[in-house]
């Protein structure tokens, strides 16, 4: 292979990534502008605020049972640390 073959071979690869990549970037752009003109389309979620509400107290309700029910020990009692700061010593 000359030198001129090899170098036109290289040009012909390089150029056809760099075109797979704009195919690529092009494609993203694409799906981005759809995504944004579907959630256009769908408009800004609403709820009434009882249902905002129930959602905020099942979020918090779960959240407590996970923290001071799962992993809890069995007796629930304050940390020696916290007792001295609360119950000086006279």
């Amino acid at each position: 292979m000359t030198l001129e073959d090899a170098i036109r071979l290289i040009q012909i690869h390089e150029r056809a990534r760099q075109g797979r990549l704009r195919a690529k970037f092009m494609r993203e752009i694409r799906q981005q502008e759809e995504r944004e003109k579907r959630a256009a389309l769908r408009g800004v979620p609403t709820l009434d605020p009882e249902d905002a509400s129930i959602r905020i107290q099942k979020v918090c309700t779960a959240r407590l049972f996970c923290t001071f029910i799962v992993d809890c020990p069995v007796s629930i009692s304050p940390p020696p640390s916290t007792v001295a700061v609360f119950n000086p010593v006279n």
